[in-house]
């Protein structure tokens, strides 16, 4: 779709559509750069829940039976792809609880099935 006007010579259309196609692509590696650094930091937050997770987890097992209670339908909710129809829990967070569950389970910190 051409959203140039018609009275543009063609020498001065393309000009300005390689102007446009380098200002989007200015844009999206900003955009993207953004995108990058915001998760990181996600990441970064996901690593320090785990840290202190595992340090509760360790010292009191009620903490583990506890969360397994709402971790576990999560993590099934998500390896199911139970992500349907409004209201329904974003898949990206289910899948946190689920990595968190089954990695704690996988210690032995969880009670598994």
């Amino acid at each position: 779709m051409n959203h140039l006007p018609a009275d543009l010579s063609p020498e001065a259309a393309a000009w300005l559509q390689t102007q446009m196609v380098i200002a989007n692509a200015q844009t999206a590696a900003i955009l993207r750069e953004e995108i990058d650094k915001s998760d990181e930091w996600a990441t970064g937050v996901f690593c320090v829940v785990r840290d202190l997770m595992g340090e509760l987890l360790a010292d009191d097992p009620r903490v583990g039976r506890a969360l397994a209670k709402a971790w576990k339908p999560a993590a099934l909710s998500y390896e199911r792809g139970d992500e349907v129809g409004p209201g329904a829990e974003p898949m990206l967070r289910l899948e946190a609880r689920r990595m968190l569950y089954r990695f704690f389970v996988s210690l032995g910190f969880m009670p598994g099935q």
